[in-house]
């Protein structure tokens, strides 16, 4: 009878761990310091309150999911995706912060700034990490690997593929938010 007692403990535990981890951001090797995870968290925490916002809803899933078929629907209009109300506030707080160099780089031309994924990042490194977890991303990060940019038929696959991720998983939601500043940001929509 101990023993049994002793088996559901670790099975309840290992079951409220596992679920438990969707809600931390995932630090491969350790990469990123505790403030850049701070700031990590604190982009995600930004970028989903624009969008319950938006969408009226208390549920980051839920919004995130409207935003995606909005912008699949309006890719397939115009090729472009629907704007999203104060990114570029989000852009600029975030541009201060330390980890902004481990995951974008930045060019300045005609007082534009155009950013792309830093390929030798840190953050390029927790998507590796992350690929491992989901065929969809894994194919998001050997396009972003190979090609330095993320290309039209990615921005069409994130918007029709999103459903693919668990939303639930800060993680997935942390390169929902980043995927997206990028083309804000780079493209200026």
């Amino acid at each position: 009878m101990r023993y049994i007692l002793i088996f559901l403990i670790l099975v309840i535990s290992l079951w409220e761990v596992s679920c438990s981890q969707e809600n931390f951001i995932i630090n491969p090797n350790r990469n990123f310091t505790k403030k850049e995870i701070s700031q990590l968290k604190n982009i995600l925490n930004e970028f989903d309150q624009i969008l319950m916002t938006k969408y009226d809803t208390e549920s980051p899933e839920k919004a995130y999911l409207e935003y995606s078929d909005s912008a699949e629907k309006q890719l397939m209009r115009n090729s472009s995706i629907p704007y999203i109300r104060n990114i570029d506030s989000l852009f600029i707080e975030i541009s201060k912060y330390e980890v902004y160099d481990q995951i974008w780089i930045s060019d300045t031309l005609d007082n534009k700034v155009y950013i792309n994924i830093n390929p030798n990042g840190k953050y390029m490194k927790f998507l590796k990490k992350i690929a491992q977890r989901n065929d969809f991303i894994n194919r998001y990060y050997r396009k972003n690997k190979i090609l330095g940019d993320i290309s039209p038929s990615m921005v069409n696959n994130f918007a029709s593929h999103v459903r693919k991720i668990n939303l639930k998983d800060n993680n997935y939601r942390l390169i929902f938010a980043i995927h997206y500043i990028t083309l804000f940001v780079t493209h200026g929509n």
